[in-house]
């Protein structure tokens, strides 16, 4: 791949908003052109529009980009200091942002570039510093100067933010408007537009409905009933199909989304699927396990064609990302953890593109108490607080029967949060330390896993190794952070172990057998997702908690957890099992 075809092709995902694919776009780039400083500031550029903060800053000071003065690099870390402004409170946070402030404008006087000047402009208002309004004017007059025939949609929304933050608000209403019809596919330039005029707008207080003009679209969850080959399952009856097909495309016009999330059983799932791709909408799809197995389970059964549906839509499918690749073993819960991720992957794309994510259902509208299945998939999404679209996946002639549970296999696969933490430094610590490190190291992990006891469902050590698995996402989560916190405190080492002994961990929560393990006779967990997990920890950073993209959308469905994830990449991990999309775990505001 040539410099060229790497930096349009991060283009292409950058318009898209698809902002990971841009990072790793960018990574494999850079490993072919090491010195390329353009896919250097791109890959930084991504992390931080997609929120990855801390990821952002280690590889601008990684890749040199510090140290060089052209604009885009200047404005940049300047960018990254703004992030870190605006997740600080107190006194702090406006010490930060006049400093951000302060860097943009540097840039801009030595540019004369309107982008600084706005930025710089902006950070001093959220400052309430009076040199706001100066710098606004500045950056209006650099547009006139650079202005070159047609306006441009940073033009437009440059001038919508300088007549903010200069207390025009009717000018910035017609500025955004003409705007909304400039490069309507940048879609992470109007999610970063977004936040920053909404920011602006709620610290003067004013309505910021006038944004929906540059609103990026939607991003929808799917999911509904499968179609049977026989008579004893009518939750989607053959003759309704077409109408169903009908409601599908009607709705998924209407809503004109940018990308759908969601599985491709017969029925509902590949209506929705074909739907999308015949749109030009980007189809992602999350499988419950083994490809095979999955057209075993919930497409043959069908009948004659759906095969064939299924195949194509995977291969029209930009990413299929399957949750365990072991196979089913009838284990019905399989399809509940799917749809939970697909749930999560989609509100994590919506919140990259500052837009609205949406679920669109085929139901039959049967209660069954199931906890698999559309009904789950419904409620689960009603919790949050998101819209949704029901479509009646009933025919007029029939009426559709409840149905009992689904039967699940005896030896079905439990849903855990696996953490894996190993001590970089052991190896070399001389063996008259070793039993200081237990008293201490293992000690510290020991005292902070006190107010998680009720969540921990096995812990293990080996040497310097730590093997813990959890029922709450959500605990494992903190528990590894607070840790890592201990940890960062000098005292925990006491007069004796090296400052260099510091602990990598990884996280993941995924389908595992629990089983009784004959050898050490108490329980245990088995199974491919604890091998996955312990080939993530080597990879990891010292001080570092690295989770899965699983564990990432999981937690974005919960509520109010303090925790965060930036995205890292897609990182080779170790022993060749394969290169994972993987996140830094981090707190909110840090």
């Amino acid at each position: 791949m040539t410099r060229a075809e790497c930096l349009k092709q991060i283009a292409d995902w950058e318009q898209r908003g698809e902002l990971l694919r841009a990072v790793d776009c960018a990574a494999q780039g850079l490993a072919l052109h090491p010195e390329e400083k353009a896919i250097a500031y791109r890959l930084v550029l991504c992390l931080a529009r997609a929120g990855a903060t801390e990821s952002a800053r280690r590889r601008y000071q990684a890749l040199g980009l510090d140290r060089d003065s052209d604009e885009d690099s200047a404005a940049l870390g300047a960018r990254l200091l703004k992030d870190r402004a605006l997740g600080a409170g107190g006194p702090e946070r406006n010490r930060l942002l006049v400093e951000a402030a302060e860097r943009y404008e540097a840039v801009h006087l030595q540019t004369g570039g309107y982008f600084p000047a706005i930025n710089s402009a902006t950070l001093f208002r959220l400052a309430d510093d009076a040199r706001a309004s100066s710098i606004a004017t500045r950056a209006l007059q650099a547009i006139a100067n650079h202005a070159d025939g047609a306006e441009t949609y940073y033009e437009a929304v440059t001038r919508a933010e300088a007549s903010l933050v200069l207390g025009d608000a009717d000018a910035a209403h017609d500025a955004l408007k003409r705007a909304s019809t400039l490069d309507v596919h940048a879609r992470a330039a109007r999610a970063s537009t977004r936040r920053q005029l909404r920011m602006l707008c709620r610290h003067l207080g004013l309505d910021d409905k006038f944004l929906d003009a540059i609103a990026n679209p939607p991003v929808v969850h799917f999911c509904g009933h499968r179609v049977s080959g026989t008579t004893d399952d009518e939750r989607l009856p053959k003759d309704s199909l077409d109408a169903v097909a009908d409601d599908v495309r009607r709705h998924l016009t209407e809503a004109q989304p940018c990308a759908g999330y969601g599985s491709l059983a017969a029925g509902a799932d590949i209506l929705f699927a074909e739907t999308l791709l015949e749109m030009g909408a980007e189809l992602h799809v999350v499988l419950p396990f083994d490809e095979d197995d999955f057209v075993t389970e919930s497409v043959t059964p069908a009948g004659d064609g759906w095969g064939a549906r299924f195949h194509r839509c995977l291969e029209g499918a930009t990413s299929v990302r399957r949750i365990t690749t072991g196979p089913f073993l009838g284990d019905g819960t399989l399809f509940r953890h799917a749809n939970s991720v697909a749930m999560g992957l989609t509100c994590l794309r919506a919140s990259m593109l500052d837009s609205r994510p949406l679920q669109m259902s085929v139901w039959d509208g049967k209660t069954t108490g199931s906890v698999v299945g559309t009904e789950a998939g419904i409620e689960g999404w009603a919790a949050l607080g998101h819209s949704q679209i029901i479509i009646d996946s009933r025919s007029p002639r029939l009426e559709a029967p409840t149905l009992p549970l689904s039967s699940v296999s005896n030896r079905s696969r439990q849903f855990r949060a696996i953490v894996f933490g190993d001590f970089d430094g052991f190896s070399s610590l001389p063996e008259a330390l070793v039993p200081e490190f237990v008293d201490r190291a293992l000690g510290a992990a020991a005292e902070t896993l006190r107010d998680f006891e009720r969540h921990v469902r096995l812990r293990n050590t080996w040497g310097d190794g730590l093997y813990i698995v959890f029922d709450d996402l959500v605990a494992a989560g903190q528990w590894a952070l607070r840790l890592q916190t201990r940890l960062s405190q000098s005292d925990w080492r006491g007069e004796l172990l090296p400052t260099s002994l510091t602990l990598r961990v990884s996280c993941h929560f995924g389908p595992v057998f629990e089983c009784l393990d004959p050898v050490v006779q108490r329980p245990g967990f088995f199974g491919t997702e604890v091998s996955k997990t312990a080939r993530i920890e080597p990879v990891t950073p010292e001080g570092s908690v690295y989770v899965t993209e699983q564990f990432a959308a999981l937690l974005a469905l919960q509520p109010r957890t303090g925790l965060a994830c930036d995205y890292v990449g897609t990182v080779p991990t170790a022993k060749g099992y394969g290169d994972i999309p993987l996140y830094l775990l981090r707190r909110e505001g840090e």
